[in-house]
């Protein structure tokens, strides 16, 4: 276990944890329509509108974004877009579980190289929809 937790971390180029202060204002959240709160010790955040984070890519060396949610979220639909480009359509379905689990989601090469080195990282909810809950966003090498 302590192996894969250093190999994740070397691997991790950004990371930040939902719903805390100091980490989201670190990346600069922006948000519209947005809600935080506490499940099972672990800070997240959803949306009825919107929130995003900039996140530093200074090599340009993006490959993917990995989420994590809670297995408990439901009839959740919402678009995963960086630097205003679709990146995913999301549908959380739920299930009786509490458990997190993460998600991979590809990063297109040509839309790391023609970043500035920062990436902006936003979630937005489908019309009468809701956008997470997200745990934790983690931009990955390739």
């Amino acid at each position: 276990a302590e192996a894969s937790r250093q190999q994740l971390a070397a691997a991790t180029l950004d990371l930040v944890t939902p719903g805390e202060q100091q980490p989201e204002s670190d990346h600069f959240i922006e948000s519209e329509g947005s809600n935080t709160g506490v499940n099972m010790d672990k800070h997240w955040r959803d949306a009825t509108g919107w929130f995003s984070y900039k996140m530093k890519d200074a090599n340009k060396a993006a490959g993917s974004l990995r989420i994590t949610y809670c297995s408990k979220d439901k009839e959740r639909k919402f678009k995963i877009q960086i630097n205003n480009q679709t990146i995913a359509d999301v549908t959380l379905n739920g299930s009786d579980g509490t458990d997190f689990y993460s998600v991979d989601y590809g990063i297109p090469e040509t839309l790391a190289k023609q970043s500035n080195g920062v990436l902006t990282v936003k979630f937005s909810a489908e019309k009468g929809s809701v956008a997470g809950g997200i745990y934790e966003v983690r931009l990955l090498k390739k």
